[in-house]
């Protein structure tokens, strides 16, 4: 949560908040691959939990595990999210954050992994079946701590073409960005071939745009 030490930029309000604690929840959601994903109850609190299984076909860098927030479109925002990687203790596991998508071949993402390389934490901006990186400083990596929950924030100024990403501690970035290509486009979240578990969305924001994505059923499936 914002602390009063991190007092929201002037015109920012709380835009979307999701504890999952109404099952409903789930239709906020548009998904890559529904059977994927499912809410269920952990210690007397619910969460949003997604396997590793997926037939949507994508490159293989690119997440394949995807479940996007169907009703709005930002551009400027700061978002908050609690993270557990639950795949195990490996340098493949990674939690993927999605903005500024456009289509299903348009948007940017943040790749948080234990190591950084080639592929792996950074900022990604995919245009078709192409992928470039926007990270201009990067720490090592994350670590998971399998099993246990993190907090992730992300502040995107689109003004200052900034995307600023935060692992535990909201004081000292893990990934540092430059990019405004795609400016306004719905947000979502999910992985490369890794399963986790979400809670305690908030977002906010100087404004979104109503919108109703339904990016991933117009898409081929494998099997289809």
């Amino acid at each position: 949560m914002i602390s009063r030490a991190q007092e929201l930029p002037l015109g920012y309000i709380l835009q979307y908040s999701q504890n999952f604690s109404d099952r409903n929840s789930v239709s906020d959601f548009n998904f890559s691959n529904p059977d994927s994903w499912n809410i269920i109850r952990q210690n007397n609190n619910y969460i949003m939990k997604y396997s590793a299984k997926s037939n949507y076909i994508v490159p293989a860098q690119y997440p394949n595990i995807i479940g996007l927030l169907s009703k709005q479109m930002y551009g400027d925002f700061i978002m908050d999210v609690d993270y557990m990687q639950t795949g195990g203790e490996n340098n493949m596991s990674n939690f993927c954050i999605i903005f500024g998508l456009k289509d299903s071949t348009h948007y940017c993402y943040i790749h948080l992994a234990p190591k950084a390389d080639e592929n792996s934490h950074n900022v990604f901006i995919v245009n078709d079946t192409i992928s470039t990186k926007a990270g201009i400083k990067l720490s090592d990596g994350v670590n998971w701590n399998y099993n246990k929950w993190q907090k992730v924030r992300v502040k995107r100024n689109i003004l200052d073409k900034t995307i600023t990403v935060y692992f535990n501690d909201m004081a000292k970035p893990v990934i540092e960005a430059k990019d405004r290509t795609y400016i306004m486009g719905y947000i979502g979240f999910g992985s490369v071939d890794e399963p986790g578990m979400i809670d305690n969305i908030k977002i906010w924001a100087p404004t979104s745009v109503p919108g109703e994505a339904n990016i991933f059923n117009k898409i081929s499936l494998s099997g289809n």
